[in-house]
């Protein structure tokens, strides 16, 4: 397992000034000083320092701990500031990328756009989340793919989830045979594709295109399938749409958006937009075209996805949290993310974890999909405010 839990140690309240540091007797991993810094100031040095960082730490190995993915999501949002935090030596020991998203409220850096998230540390770090929040002049931190195994975090999180990932180490047929066992429409898949060639005409897969308009009918195709559904259409929002064309832009240290698609004639009928960072590639956003879906196409690109990713060295695939079943029929494996909400107001907590085990329920309710229209009829911008 490649993403392993990172322990952020909770202690007691205490009150200081931003120049000012918690009295504890500090440790090299104990934060106890900070610096904010603007995107804009982060200079070559600490961009290296940053990435030494994930080089050295096996828990930041997705593109999500990447500085780039952080300066993409600056390109399209005014609000991103960087934690540099340091121990006692004032020797940076990490940093905590995070959005500003009110004058008290905080955010993962990219948001609900963001599958991962954490502190940018060779090793974890101890650190006064109450100290820190008062650092950041931040009353709420929201998280929802927080990593970390520190119980003293157990009264913010609302709901722990996995994550699933296909581990690519091993021997690729082996690999293959056990997804095809497990899965009678996998086992299906060349009739399937053989069919749609047929039909429809020549198949070709491309993998790592940086054609544009690809990419916008990539986003138009998820954009109609979240309308299909009854789903908040992330996609409607712009900074989120602008995210993913700047990391298809990107192609910097070792980070790059990652494009793929499979075509049949003359028609696009599945593609994916996801992220490579050394041998780690996410699986961001699929979508295939439903006029195709008997021929299963999104699987069919997946497949291949799979043997294209070993034949260049990638080691794993992550498909982040959520239920979808492609997931299920390919993934090896599951790390956890937690969601939640950092906030000392024991009210407000309550609260917050209230409303999201409501939320919960309502999705679980009989004739969920009837309910979805409705509400997505009288209410079109429901979930919105996640993405502010």
């Amino acid at each position: 397992l490649r993403l392993r839990p990172m322990s952020l140690q909770l202690a007691q309240p205490h009150n200081s000034s931003p120049a000012s540091s918690p009295p504890t007797n500090s440790s090299a991993g104990r934060v106890v000083a900070t610096q904010i810094i603007a995107v804009s100031e982060l200079d070559q040095q600490l961009y290296d320092k940053w990435l030494s960082f994930c080089h050295a730490n096996p828990v930041l190995d997705s593109p999500y701990f990447h500085p780039e993915l952080t300066k993409c999501v600056a390109k399209v949002r005014n609000d991103v500031e960087i934690a540099i935090l340091k121990n006692k030596e004032y020797t940076i020991i990490g940093f905590l990328p995070f959005q500003r998203v009110s004058e008290s409220v905080g955010n993962v850096v990219g948001g609900r756009m963001s599958d991962f998230n954490g502190i940018i540390s060779t090793s974890p770090v101890t650190v006064k989340h109450d100290w820190l929040m008062n650092e950041l002049r931040l009353k709420r931190f929201d998280f929802h793919a927080l990593i970390t195994d520190d119980r003293s975090m157990a009264p913010f999180v609302y709901e722990t989830m996995p994550s699933y990932f296909v581990d690519l180490s091993g021997d690729l047929d082996v690999y293959l045979e056990s997804v095809r066992q497990n899965s009678s429409t996998i086992r299906r898949l060349p009739q399937k594709i053989r069919a749609l060639q047929r039909d429809v005409g020549e198949i070709t897969y491309e993998f790592r295109c940086n054609d544009q308009e690809m990419l916008e009918n990539l986003i138009q195709l998820k954009r109609e399938k979240f309308q299909r559904t009854n789903t908040f259409d992330i996609l409607s929002v712009d900074w989120a749409a602008n995210l993913l064309r700047a990391v298809n832009r990107s192609n910097q240290s070792g980070f790059s958006g990652f494009l793929c698609s499979l075509t049949a004639g003359e028609h696009v009928v599945a593609s994916q937009f996801g992220m490579i960072t050394g041998n780690v590639l996410h699986y961001w956003f699929p979508v295939f075209d439903p006029k195709f879906a008997k021929y299963s196409p999104g699987l069919q690109l997946m497949l291949q996805t799979c043997q294209w990713a070993h034949a260049q060295g990638i080691t794993r695939i992550d498909m982040s949290y959520g239920e979808s079943a492609f997931k299920h029929k390919f993934c090896t494996g599951t790390s956890t993310v937690n969601y939640g909400s950092l906030n000392f107001n024991p009210i407000a907590r309550m609260f917050g974890r209230r409303r999201y085990q409501l939320r919960k329920k309502l999705k679980q309710i009989p004739m969920k999909s009837a309910a979805k229209a409705v509400l997505r009829k009288v209410f079109p911008g429901y979930g919105k405010w996640h993405f502010k």
